[in-house]
């Protein structure tokens, strides 16, 4: 899938709404400034392509249409709509008829920034799953490479966005993530500062994502004690490579702690 750089903002479909309800979403994006700065809504044949669906989980054909597309975009985020009482899980649910102001403010939480995503959940507990912190101040950059991870990488993924460094830490106070992907071109030295004190307070496998052919960038991301350093243009596969290596840092880590604490209570 290639990536849009010119697209920043949130990527928003409807599938299987009336016209009516399609009318109402419209006047929501036309009237709300914020909706305009955060969000945009996609046409139909570019529904592969979009960040969120508002789903009618009362509509059968809608239903279809949303199976259909877990095989081709799944980081595709549903805000769910029933008047009957369904829901689906680890959605955003609202009722039937759509409310202006519900409706405005869970496109807001799922825009930009904010979005988390669980990938390939299967049967996976929460331990096993790997956690991704993604950090970057460009959104198109942020869902790049989030959907070069589902495309490449098929174990349970949990995946969270910030757009600076502040963002991330507010998230790392409360998620114990196992990868972070950095952006290398913070100002100044934000990027380099940032790194050495995610290394400083947790065990995270961190990779700097660089510009193509900058050498700067790559020695910096040494110098500030990253594991890796990527070119975000050209990730590709390499990503499952990262993760793979992350998995086992992870489990040399985990090993680690667990043969001191053995070692602690022997002594003792």
């Amino acid at each position: 899938m290639p990536l849009n750089w010119g697209v920043s903002k949130s990527l928003t479909t409807s599938i299987g709404l009336s016209d009516q309800q399609e009318r109402v979403m419209k006047s929501i994006f036309c009237i709300s400034p914020e909706l305009k700065e955060s969000c945009v809504l996609t046409e139909k044949r570019d529904i592969e392509n979009a960040d969120v669906a508002l789903l009618n989980l009362d509509n059968a054909q809608a239903m279809i249409q949303w199976e259909q597309l877990q095989d081709t975009n799944r980081m595709l985020t549903p805000i769910t709509f029933s008047a009957e009482g369904r829901r689906m899980a680890h959605a955003t649910s609202l009722e039937l008829p759509i409310r202006l102001n519900r409706l405005k403010q869970a496109l807001l939480d799922l825009a930009g920034s904010r979005s988390i995503f669980r990938i390939n959940p299967g049967t996976a507990n929460a331990a096993s799953e790997v956690k991704i912190l993604i950090v970057d101040h460009e959104f198109p950059v942020r869902r790049y490479i989030a959907r070069k991870l589902t495309e490449f990488v098929k174990l349970p993924l949990y995946i969270s966005f910030a757009a600076s460094g502040e963002e991330a830490m507010q998230r790392m106070e409360n998620n114990a993530y196992d990868l972070v992907f950095i952006d290398a071109a913070f100002r100044d030295d934000a990027g380099t500062r940032f790194c050495k004190l995610i290394k400083s307070i947790s065990d995270a496998y961190v990779v700097r994502l660089t510009d193509r052919k900058s050498r700067i960038q790559n020695l910096q991301g040494l110098v500030s004690g990253s594991n890796a350093c990527l070119d975000k243009q050209s990730a590709g596969k390499r990503l499952a490579a990262e993760v793979d290596k992350c998995v086992k840092h992870r489990s040399r880590i985990f090993n680690q702690k667990f043969s001191g604490q053995a070692l602690t209570e022997f002594q003792m």
